[in-house]
């Protein structure tokens, strides 16, 4: 029986996962999965929320052509991230298709992410606090 690791094409064809973020509560958990995109030339990034629990299946959270990365839970269960996806709020000449890395939000209920901080350079990470509404961004200056 053939498996993704006799042929270099089935091999960079399979999904790669990176990092876990745990709510605070402990009742979500949060990972970074990267697939062939069209082209299959690059890797496409994507959030998936994983049942801690293993009850429910996973489920996508995101989806942008520029894929997303870094995710970290903030104290009241929202999540952030990075990613260069296109802000649609923004005004002409900002948040285009050729942007930088931004942070975003998702809120704990769910719905459309929502861009929260930029940099001329971009947003390459984030940390947020534990237990207080604090967050440090790192950004290439």
């Amino acid at each position: 029986m053939p498996t993704p690791f006799a042929s270099l094409d089935d091999f960079l064809a399979l999904p790669r996962v990176a990092g876990l973020a745990l709510s605070p509560d402990g009742r979500r958990l949060v990972t970074t999965a990267a697939v062939l995109g069209p082209g299959a030339t690059a890797h496409v990034s994507a959030l998936w929320e994983v049942d801690p629990t293993g009850q429910r299946p996973a489920r996508r959270l995101t989806r942008s052509a520029k894929g997303e990365s870094g995710p970290v839970f903030a104290a009241d269960g929202s999540l952030l991230f990075t990613s260069a996806r296109p802000d649609p709020d923004a005004g002409p000449g900002e948040g285009g298709d050729d942007a930088p890395a931004a942070l975003w939000r998702l809120a704990p209920e769910g719905g459309e992410a929502a861009g929260r901080a930029t940099r001329p350079g971009g947003v390459t990470g984030v940390v947020t606090a534990r237990d207080a509404d604090r967050l440090v961004l790192s950004a290439p200056t």
